[in-house]
């Protein structure tokens, strides 16, 4: 099952990493990788433009692999997106119960 804006696995208010997630930029081609991220990579905060960008990338890529990475930035700031597993332990009823695609948002420096 594919989600738009709701795989968020920490609450948007808080200043914590985001798990899905607008851009005056445009997204780059992606880039397919099989594994994890090779380098360890900071995760960004739930912002409301980082997630509207997540919630873009999945709505015009609804067939990226597993692994595929999307370069964007955000008032001068550089982020990969990057398809990933999510799931929903919690049974969040905003989110798909189970595993399920969602972005993973980086920042890229």
């Amino acid at each position: 099952m594919l989600l738009f804006g709701a795989c968020q696995q920490v609450p948007k208010a808080s200043p914590d990493p985001l798990e899905l997630g607008s851009s005056t930029s445009q997204s780059a081609a992606p880039t397919t990788q099989s594994s994890a991220p090779a380098r360890p990579r900071t995760l960004a905060s739930a912002t409301p433009p980082i997630i509207a960008k997540a919630d873009e990338i999945l709505r015009t890529h609804p067939s990226a692999a597993l692994g595929s990475e999307f370069p964007f930035e955000i008032d001068g700031r550089k982020y990969i997106a990057r398809v990933e597993e999510h799931d929903n332990p919690d049974g969040d009823p905003n989110r798909p119960l189970g595993p399920h695609k969602g972005i993973t948002v980086y920042h890229a420096d």
